[in-house]
């Protein structure tokens, strides 16, 4: 499994790997939705955090999961276009 880091250094997809094995044994994971995160959600991050994330989707196709992608037009995706 990739776990290869972003433009800041974190990992697309550490630990979700061993969360969703957890979801497994619990027999949950017909209804797990992973959602990658684009937005201001912790200190540091940025537009080409985001702008990388985006282009690595497909990383997260590996876990055979339905993938959410919501990138709010006040968050670094709309500072990305000019939104404010």
């Amino acid at each position: 499994m990739s776990s290869a880091s972003s433009a800041s250094g974190f990992s697309l997809t550490a630990g979700l790997e061993a969360a969703l094995d957890s979801l497994r044994a619990g027999g949950l994971t017909d209804k797990t939705i992973i959602d990658p995160g684009f937005g201001g959600w912790f200190e540091g991050k940025t537009v080409e955090d985001d702008q990388d994330r985006f282009r690595r989707l497909a990383e997260f196709q590996q876990f055979d999961c339905p993938i959410a992608v919501a990138t709010p037009a006040t968050g670094s995706a709309g500072r990305s276009i000019g939104v404010r």
